[in-house]
């Protein structure tokens, strides 16, 4: 979840309320185990050449609600996976 600059939750329960619900629902939705990494789009902007993590969400997620390429506007292009091979 990258949410805005602008917005301050560091204390607040109301937020991480609402991701672990996000993550609870996004689970039943997909079958998946789902896990919420939650950065400010700043810390985005920083990371994406860097962070390993990012640079593996950028290659392997899902995305569920947003524009696919959101990391690829910071100047890092996504890996499109790759079809029909074998």
């Amino acid at each position: 979840v990258v949410r805005p600059n602008s917005v301050e939750v560091e204390a607040d329960s109301e937020w991480y309320d609402q991701l672990d619900a996000f993550a609870e629902a996004s689970t039943s939705w997909t079958g998946n185990d789902t896990r919420i990494l939650e950065m400010s789009a700043s810390e985005v902007e920083r990371g994406t050449r860097t962070e390993r993590v990012l640079l593996d969400i950028a290659r392997d997620s899902i995305a569920l609600a947003g524009p696919l390429a959101y990391l690829s506007r910071y100047g890092r292009p996504l890996v499109k996976p790759k079809v029909g091979v074998g």
